[in-house]
């Protein structure tokens, strides 16, 4: 049995912005190469969650257009998971913690 066959779902990490808190975005290549992996996965009707740790308003919105267009589920947060938002911007007392 193949690993795709044996799983329901998968997540990524980290897809578009690199891993580290600059959030610079990753090279195109590798996002190309991954998305085409992760279509593989929509395809086959199988839900792909993608986290990005984003703060910013506008890179969230810009985000989330780009991985509903590959027919990925997002979910922005921050890099601690100390806290789970709901909804993509952080609660205003949580963003004046990290300052």
């Amino acid at each position: 049995m193949s690993y795709r066959a044996a799983i329901d779902g998968i997540a990524k990490q980290d897809l578009l912005f690199g891993d580290d808190v600059s959030q610079q975005p990753n090279d195109p290549k590798s996002i190309a190469s991954d998305v085409a992996r992760l279509k593989l996965l929509t395809a086959e009707r199988k839900p792909v969650f993608v986290v990005e740790y984003l703060d910013a308003p506008q890179e969230i919105e810009r985000a989330r257009r780009r991985l509903e267009r590959y027919g990925f589920i997002p979910y922005f947060t921050d890099r601690a998971l100390d806290s789970m938002r709901v909804g993509d911007v952080p609660a205003p007392d949580h963003a004046a913690d990290k300052k």
